[in-house]
């Protein structure tokens, strides 16, 4: 099977240093305000972009407003790590199925974050929002480049936006209620599943779909 994860906030418990990095390209840009932990938790598309017109950023500014969070990604040495029990998961999954990244934040930082972890050799492909393309093209991408079919594969998000990505490219999905959305947001967007913690994703990918 493709399994298709989203990084901030299913892998890595990155919500603090993405808020830093947001707050940081809005002071740089001297417009808009500050942006809250409780904005995230409802948002209906999480991506940078969605974000920015969220806080008051021009639109014409936006494009600027997100080249700058990947500039801080990739300038920035932040330490979050990955959440508990993710890397068993990543290491189990990985061994009779292709797990692939499909992110807002850059690819760049991801396998850089990856390696410092020590999960650069569980994850085949990292397809960051740099490609300014939507997930759901991603994951299409994805489903081209390893030949899976769409009904093999399911996209592994936190956000009510990650559900319907998944859906918009035609695959089943997941959501992952350890991370900037709570299981009743996630509800929202009917996914197929959804996992409160991954444990319970691996145990229901083993019992659901007999991937092992």
């Amino acid at each position: 099977m493709l399994l298709c994860f989203d990084f901030d906030g299913v892998i890595v418990d990155s919500l603090r240093d993405n808020l830093d990095l947001i707050n940081e390209s809005q002071r740089r840009l001297k417009q808009g305000r500050a942006v809250r932990r409780e904005d995230l938790a409802t948002l209906s598309s999480m991506t940078f972009q969605a974000v920015g017109q969220l806080i008051g950023i021009e639109r014409e500014k936006i494009e600027e407003f997100t080249r700058v969070i990947y500039d801080l990604q990739k300038e920035t040495d932040h330490q979050a790590g990955c959440f508990y029990g993710v890397r068993e998961v990543l290491q189990e999954l990985s061994q009779k199925n292709t797990l692939v990244i499909v992110s807002a934040s850059e690819s760049e930082s991801i396998w850089e974050f990856l390696r410092r972890e020590k999960l650069n050799n569980f994850i085949t492909e990292a397809l960051g929002g740099e490609s300014y393309t939507s997930k759901a093209e991603r994951i299409r991408q994805a489903l081209q480049i390893f030949q899976i079919a769409a009904n093999e594969t399911y996209m592994i998000g936190d956000s009510r936006s990650d559900i319907r990505e998944g859906k918009t490219a035609g695959v089943r999905t997941i959501g992952a209620a350890w991370g900037y959305q709570a299981a009743e947001v996630l509800r929202l967007e009917a996914p197929d599943y959804i996992a409160a913690s991954p444990r319970d994703l691996l145990e229901f990918l083993h019992e659901s779909t007999k991937v092992f």
